[in-house]
């Protein structure tokens, strides 16, 4: 199975831990500067309910107890006074009910004006005896500009310093962090390749984490299955084709006294497919023990002139097409004799061959050598169910596990109505 790239854990932890740490820094700041506005709102608001609160208590012992003004609280009775800004007035069509607080900014009132003006901030509510108060407190920037700036700017380095080392703590955290994940995690991929192409039993090694001990542990018991699978594999097909020896033998003993003796006609044929049976026989289990064997060596090499070997083996299968109509179409380059295993080499060819003779019934089977590829192509036009690879034999499965211990290129495309096989030889 072939995966696309894809990046380490370690990066897409990282990666995704510095986008939550970013987002959070931008709404941290956004959030400190929001509370920083709303603190200077409530703060006047609780001065100005303060100073109501302050003379309303007056108020109810001496009606005639008078406005204690400043150069920023003032009082009013009844109704806002006229105040203009560059003319324009800004109580003008200024609507408040009981306890509530508004505030008025100026520059929002001058649209072209680019300096700071001031802001009003209004509060009333009613008297015990029904007399409405009003309470104004004027925020002038000219009074406080550079005192105001001076908090602005001490306002922002606070952030800034906050966000700056919340920033620094939590990039040295993830980095703690992603490092060890990211060495154990290259540690964990190690152990898992060491450990799948020499597969030895022992200890596991702790990886820290527990779902890295858990995957070590499934990847140790899948090849301790895997293990006994293949091993009980080739005891079975060792045990298998021993003992299928003994009837094939037997087989081939009695074809023979029947070659020596006089048989009839009708006899003939019966004979000459058990024959053919027979020797399929052996050679299936001669292929069975060669893939049992423990040996990784490559069997002996011999010379073989491709367009005889294939001329040959057509000629044995071609009893499968007997009474079909199928056109066998042959296509040979003529080339020198190449060094190649001999054995092997028949069992796969004469499994494809067989294969594609076996399951066509009607219409014509392709066999060709050139460019040092040998290809067979089966159409049969009778078909008519999808192409699988269920229904192409056991020569199929033998073949493909003889190329690729012998590390053979063997491509099986099935089409439409047939299939194309193509070895390509080393």
């Amino acid at each position: 199975m072939k995966f696309s790239k894809s990046s380490p854990l370690k990066n897409r932890i990282s990666y995704f831990f510095l986008s939550i740490i970013f987002i959070s820094v931008i709404a941290f700041a956004w959030f400190m500067d929001e509370s920083f506005g709303s603190g200077l709102e409530k703060s006047a608001k609780l001065r100005l309910i303060s100073e109501y609160n302050g003379y309303a208590r007056e108020y109810e012992k001496d009606t005639s107890t008078p406005f204690k003004n400043s150069y920023v609280i003032s009082f009013y009775f009844d109704e806002l006074p006229d105040i203009w800004v560059e003319g324009i007035e800004v109580f003008d069509g200024f609507k408040l009910d009981d306890g509530e607080f508004e505030a008025v900014f100026v520059n929002e009132l001058l649209l072209e004006s680019e300096d700071y003006e001031p802001i009003y901030v209004v509060y009333t509510n009613k008297l015990h005896d029904g007399r409405q108060l009003y309470v104004v407190a004027i925020y002038d920037f000219a009074l406080v500009g550079d005192d105001f700036d001076a908090l602005q700017v001490s306002q922002i380095s606070f952030v800034l310093s906050v966000v700056f080392s919340y920033l620094i703590l939590t990039i040295l955290a993830l980095w703690y962090y992603s490092n060890i994940i990211g060495k154990k995690t290259s540690h964990l991929v190690s152990w898992a390749e060491e450990t799948s192409n020499n597969f030895v039993e022992k200890d596991i090694p702790n990886f820290k984490f527990n779902e890295f001990n858990r995957v070590a542990d499934c990847l140790v018991s899948s090849l301790k299955n895997n293990a006994r699978l293949i091993d009980q594999e080739k005891r079975f097909l060792a045990h298998a084709s021993h003992e299928l020896r003994t009837p094939i033998a037997i087989i081939k003993a009695n074809l023979e006294i029947f070659e020596k003796i006089e048989v009839s006609d009708p006899a003939k044929r019966p004979l000459m497919r058990l024959e053919r049976a027979s020797a399929n026989m052996q050679l299936i289990t001669e292929t069975l023990l060669w893939l049992a064997r423990q040996s990784e060596c490559k069997p002996t090499e011999s010379w073989v002139d491709f367009p005889h070997l294939l001329t040959q083996l057509i000629d044995e299968q071609k009893y499968l097409i007997q009474g079909e109509d199928v056109q066998v179409i042959t296509e040979f380059d003529e080339v020198d004799s190449q060094l190649v295993p001999l054995s092997p080499l028949m069992i796969v060819l004469n499994n494809l061959i067989r294969n594609a003779f076996q399951y066509t019934h009607n219409g014509w089977i392709k066999i060709s050598f050139k460019d040092n590829r040998i290809l067979i192509e089966n159409y049969d036009t009778d078909k008519v169910d999808e192409p699988s690879v269920d229904g192409f034999g056991l020569g199929l499965e033998l073949t493909q596990r003889i190329c690729k211990k012998l590390d053979w290129k063997l491509g099986i495309h099935f089409q439409e109505k047939g299939v194309l096989a193509t070895l390509y030889l080393p």
